[in-house]
């Protein structure tokens, strides 16, 4: 939003840098830290950015199209799939592959080529909606098994990936139905203030490392993997 407000003309050129220069931070905290790479905003936001350089590119060339490209993307993908393993550093350079090749799939595959017939296959969207849905669950019921007990968590993510077909379904009928209808009716979803209101709220908890009045967060923090995105501080 800064960048808008200020200098307007200039808008794509302080993306582009602002995304290089993320990306770059990126890079060299893959070795570094690997762990506390994985989350904070600084060294994910060019991700974020090659999206909104998207959107800048198809508000100046809305009909950009290139089945090479876009078939290259798929490709992309399909060898970062494949290739990536528990030994490739993520994110690094290495998470320029699937993001750019999302990017050539947003940019040239528009309404009539290969690409987008592929991706508006039944199947093709069916996948996708139960792998978004499916994400919603598991991810903080692992995190609260790893608070509990971790000796216990891989039995517990086993009974959790057993029981998404029941999560999944719930999810279709009380978030994914309604929110599709709503969004479907031309209505303007009040996404800024939130988005806005949900970043504030985090910094304040990150900057102050976390909610400390509860005995044992910092163990916490540990046992999470966090260790190394905060200094130890003493809790009162």
């Amino acid at each position: 939003m800064l960048p808008w407000a200020y200098f307007r003309r200039s808008t794509v050129w302080v993306l582009l840098a602002m995304t290089l220069g993320s990306l770059a931070r990126c890079h060299a905290m893959s070795d570094l830290k690997p762990q506390a790479n994985f989350c904070p905003s600084p060294t994910r936001a060019w991700e974020f950015f090659i999206g909104s350089l998207c959107a800048f590119a198809l508000t100046a060339r809305p009909k950009l199209r290139g089945e090479a490209l876009s078939l290259g993307g798929i490709a992309l993908i399909v060898v970062a799939i494949f290739v990536f393993d528990e030994r490739t550093p993520f994110p690094s350079l290495y998470a320029l592959a699937p993001t750019l090749a999302a990017a050539a799939i947003i940019l040239f595959a528009p309404q009539g080529t290969l690409v987008a017939k592929l991706l508006s296959m039944r199947a093709s969207v069916g996948v996708v909606l139960v792998i978004c849905r499916a994400y919603l669950w598991p991810q903080p019921l692992f995190a609260f098994a790893r608070l509990r007990s971790l000796e216990n968590c891989i039995a517990f993510n086993t009974k959790v990936l057993d029981d998404l077909r029941h999560q999944d379904s719930v999810t279709y009928v009380v978030l994914s139905s309604p929110f599709r209808a709503y969004v479907s009716k031309d209505r303007q979803v009040p996404a800024p203030d939130g988005i806005c209101r949900a970043m504030a709220d985090g910094h304040f908890v990150y900057f102050d490392h976390g909610h400390l009045t509860r005995e044992g967060s910092r163990d916490l923090g540990r046992r999470m993997g966090w260790g190394t995105m905060i200094q130890s501080r003493p809790v009162n």
